[in-house]
């Protein structure tokens, strides 16, 4: 691969990346509101929802 397609390339990557780190995020956000609600009904995880 030559410095000019690795160049060309490197936007992709980089939203690519971004995206990665977005879909994490709302995924905790997510988990972290499953486990308030959970606190707030007196359940547990082990117990289903």
């Amino acid at each position: 691969m030559s410095e000019a397609d690795a160049h060309s390339q490197q936007p992709t990557f980089e939203a690519c990346e971004r995206a990665r780190i977005v879909d994490i995020s709302e995924g905790t956000q997510q988990i972290q509101q499953l486990s308030v609600a959970r606190r707030r009904l007196g359940k547990t995880s082990a117990e289903p929802s």
